[in-house]
């Protein structure tokens, strides 16, 4: 299952479904950046996939009851017809390999603007092609709008990660 969740308590809500004995998925991306007035190069985790955590339980109401009343806890992901979104472990070990995939900040310059219709070269995501939202350059990052866990996402791709069409 998919649950969004509020990115501020993300800690939070995956420590408190863990000591439920709730497996839980958090995809993370490793980053190097470099230090702003020392130069030195840094090792930074973050979010794949801010705002949302994977869950591995028994689906049922009771579990979706007891999901949505941890702290931080948004909702569970819901397909269209009510059931709960559920993510086959193919596709959860997918974005777990993110975890293993380092963007390098040093490469510069794209060429990736706004409005552009890019396909996602790496991760997860590979083989998507999308509209970009926005992009920041000092962050290296590009945000793109796809169609996931049931519904329009805004979803951060490193600018590596793309390339235009």
């Amino acid at each position: 299952m998919v649950l969004a969740i509020d990115g501020r308590k993300a800690q939070a809500v995956r420590d408190s479904l863990e000591e439920a004995d709730v497996e839980t998925l958090m995809p993370m991306e490793k980053r190097i950046v470099i230090h702003r007035q020392t130069r030195k190069k840094i090792r930074k985790d973050r979010p794949a996939l801010p705002g949302y955590l994977m869950v591995r339980c028994l689906v049922g109401p009771a579990a979706i009851m007891g999901m949505n009343g941890v702290d931080g806890v948004r909702h569970v992901l819901h397909r269209a017809d009510g059931e709960p979104y559920l993510v086959s472990n193919d596709v959860a070990m997918k974005f777990m390999a993110m975890s293993e995939i380092v963007d390098e900040t040093d490469e510069e310059d794209s060429t990736v603007l706004a409005g552009d219709f890019v396909e996602i070269m790496r991760g997860p995501f590979e083989g998507i092609c999308a509209h970009v939202r926005s992009v920041d350059r000092r962050k290296r990052i590009a945000v793109i709008k796809a169609t996931m866990f049931a519904g329009k996402l805004d979803i951060p791709i490193p600018l590596a990660f793309i390339e235009k069409l």
